[in-house]
This record gives structure tokens, C-alpha cells and sequence, in this order.
């Protein structure tokens, strides 16, 4: 399919870091893209997404991806995982239980992560002493160009390695970046697709919200995503 017809089907863009709309990215292997050309079933594969096509590829019916499909994630526990941090030392996510924790995926090749990244470092500066931390987990495969982006974003929180991706793929995750945020008990209270400004006071509102209240009961945040979407 043409990468016009793609994006008029499913609503994504080809671009040079691969399917993108807005600014979350989904990388595309050489094989799926040829030219002006779109494998549209390797990547709503890629997506999560159930496809079906006619015999001769002229009728496509696409399902829900799995962005739609794990919102539901909200309100759930958060998967447990340990993962090397760029020393080598092995950290595992229920270390941080009683904290908010900003589960951020990422990687040096992916620009808006990289528009992201002073934001982040800004929030974890600001909330320092509060009870709270960032865990930056980066899927790029080989460790030199990670330390040297670390290095020119001076980035002073928990960078964690996730090369095989393996922990990528136990959150669902369909691009990067995505953050989940997840509260002191250790559930996922948001998760949010693509970059934010989180210098921005409209992106912090439910960090600040579980650091000033505490946690909710895991249906609480159903319900108020439910509540705002209406």
C-alpha cells in the first residue's frame, strides 16, 4: 500500500524514523517498508492491532491496536521487572514502592524523546525531597550512544537498560515515548502515549495529585479517565 494510502487509512504518517502521528513514533523494519511502499499488516501487527485482508489485499478491515485496547491498564498493578542501570547495578521496579514513580520507555534515536528529556530532568529537579522518582527505561541496543546522551542531557535519574526489550513488550508498549505513572502501591494510575512538556502545570496533574493525597482505590483512576473522556 502507498504510504498516502496508509496514512489515510490508519491515520499514521511514514517518516524517517518510521509510522509516526503526532509526535509518537513507531519504528519500522527495512522489510516493511520499501520506498513509498507500507507493509500496512506488519505494522498494525506492530501495533497490536488485529488485521484482516481480502485475498487479493484491496479490502483491509484493521482492529482496535493495543493503544486503545490497554488503557485498561489503568488502574491495574504494574508489572514487576529488574533491569541493570548504566553501572551494571540490577534495580528493580518494587524498590520504589511508596513512591510515585514516572515510568518513562525511550530511546536516543527517537527525536521527540529527545525534546522530552529536558522536561523530565527540570520535573526531577523540582520535586526533589518529595516522594517520588523517574525510571528512564532505554531500549536501545548497545550502551555507548545511551551514556553519551545521558552525558549532554545531564541526567541525574534512574536510567535503566532494557536492550533485549523484553520489559517493552511486558507493558505493551507500541512506540516511544511512553510514560506510565504509577502510584505509591504500585499501581498504574496513567499512562500517557507520545511527549509532554512536564514543565507544563496541565501535564502534572495526577503526579501532583497522588503526592498530595496518596493513592486511590485501583477503580478511581478508571473511573476519572472514564469521567474525562465524556
Amino acid at each position: 500500500m502507498t504510504a498516502a494510502d496508509a496514512e489515510r487509512v490508519t491515520g499514521w504518517t511514514l517518516k524517517p524514523e518510521g509510522m509516526c502521528r503526532a509526535e509518537l513514533c513507531v519504528p519500522m523494519p527495512a522489510s516493511a517498508v520499501r520506498g513509498s511502499e507500507v507493509d500496512v499488516a506488519a505494522f498494525w501487527t506492530k501495533l497490536g492491532g488485529p488485521v484482516v485482508a481480502s485475498e487479493v489485499r484491496d479490502v483491509w478491515a484493521l482492529g482496535a491496536p493495543a493503544e486503545e485496547r490497554n488503557a485498561a491498564l489503568e488502574g491495574l498493578q504494574a508489572p514487576d521487572f529488574t533491569l541493570p542501570d548504566m553501572n551494571g547495578k540490577m534495580v528493580s521496579l518494587k524498590d520504589f514502592r511508596g513512591k510515585v514513580v514516572f515510568l518513562n520507555f525511550w530511546a536516543t534515536w527517537c527525536k521527540p524523546c529527545e525534546e522530552e528529556m529536558p522536561s523530565m530532568r527540570a520535573l526531577y529537579e523540582g520535586l526533589k525531597g518529595q516522594p517520588f522518582e523517574i525510571v528512564a527505561v532505554n531500549l536501545d541496543k548497545d550502551s555507548p550512544p545511551v551514556a553519551a546522551f545521558a552525558k549532554k542531557y545531564r541526567i541525574n535519574f534512574i536510567v535503566l537498560r532494557d536492550a533485549g526489550g523484553k520489559i517493552k513488550e511486558l507493558y505493551k508498549t507500541t512506540g516511544v515515548p511512553e510514560t506510565f505513572i504509577i502510584d505509591q502501591n504500585g499501581v498504574i494510575a496513567e499512562k500517557v502515549w507520545g511527549p509532554r512538556d512536564w514543565t507544563r502545570m496541565d501535564s502534572l496533574g495526577m503526579i501532583f495529585d497522588l503526592i498530595k493525597n496518596g493513592p486511590k482505590q485501583k477503580g478511581a483512576y478508571v473511573a476519572d479517565k472514564s469521567a474525562e473522556r465524556k
